[in-house]
């Protein structure tokens, strides 16, 4: 089962759940987390090219702010995805993310996740 029909599979128990608004807002929270990782990852690589032909200042000051902007992001990622697979205990479901804690791998993760979505657009 992919990682979107392990999200899906959560929304489907979610939907009959007493707190169902909140969970289900934690489920978007995350969600939206995994783009905003792989957003600030790929413009960190953006500008770290753009050091190999600008080595200015300010360049490496940008380059410097947006590693402490991903770290921040990927801590709030890894709880997020704690939290999200609490819920899948929760309500026994198949996990998100059965990985290990490896901060490289969960990355990797978000990335999947959001490449399924991307992949199922119409």
């Amino acid at each position: 089962m992919g990682i979107s029909e392990r999200v899906n599979a959560l929304l489907g128990v979610l939907n009959n759940s007493i707190t169902r608004e909140q969970e289900i807002a934690l489920v978007n929270r995350f969600v939206s987390q995994c783009l905003k990782y792989l957003d600030i990852v790929v413009n960190q690589v953006f500008v770290s090219q753009l050091l190999l032909h600008n080595d200015s200042l300010e360049c490496r000051q940008e380059l410097a702010r947006m590693d402490e902007k991903r770290s921040r992001i990927h801590d709030s990622l890894i709880a997020q995805l704690g939290a999200v697979n609490r819920l899948c205990s929760k309500y026994e479901v198949e996990p998100l993310y059965e990985g290990s804690k490896d901060r490289r791998e969960i990355g990797n993760f978000a990335m999947e996740l959001i490449y399924e979505y991307f992949q199922a657009r119409n």
